[in-house]
C-alpha cells in the first residue's frame, strides 16, 4: 500500500506520514529496492485540511502570523498551499480524504 508523505525534514532526513496507515514498530519497504525501515517515532504537524478536488486532503502549513481571525502562512512550501485553495475550517467536523458533497 502506497502512503502519501506529509512534509519532509531535511535537516533530519525525516518524512511524516500519516498515522492512520503506520504504527511505530511497522516496516516499510522503499521504493524500488529492497531496503526497509522500522517506524521508530511519531510527532505531529500543524496543518490544514484542504478542499480543492472535493475531498479532505490535510497539508502542513508554517504559520508566519496569527490572531484570533486568520492566520499568515508562508507561501511556497513543497506540501503545503496555494493561493486561492480551499480550506476547511473545522477540522474536527472532516477526517482524512472524506469526500463532501
Amino acid at each position: 500500500m502506497e502512503t502519501p508523505i506529509y512534509s519532509y525534514d531535511a535537516e533530519n532526513e525525516e518524512y511524516y506520514l500519516d498515522s492512520a496507515a503506520l504504527e511505530i514498530g511497522s516496516n516499510i519497504l522503499m521504493p524500488d529496492s529492497q531496503e526497509k525501515y522500522t517506524i521508530s517515532r511519531r510527532a505531529s504537524l500543524t496543518g490544514v485540511y484542504n478542499m480543492n478536488k472535493g475531498y479532505a486532503d490535510f497539508r502542513q502549513i508554517n504559520i508566519l502570523y496569527q490572531n484570533e481571525e486568520y492566520a499568515i502562512v508562508k507561501s511556497n512550501t513543497q506540501y503545503g498551499l496555494n493561493v486561492y485553495d480551499y480550506i476547511v475550517l473545522n477540522a474536527a467536523a472532516v477526517d482524512d480524504e472524506q469526500f463532501i458533497y
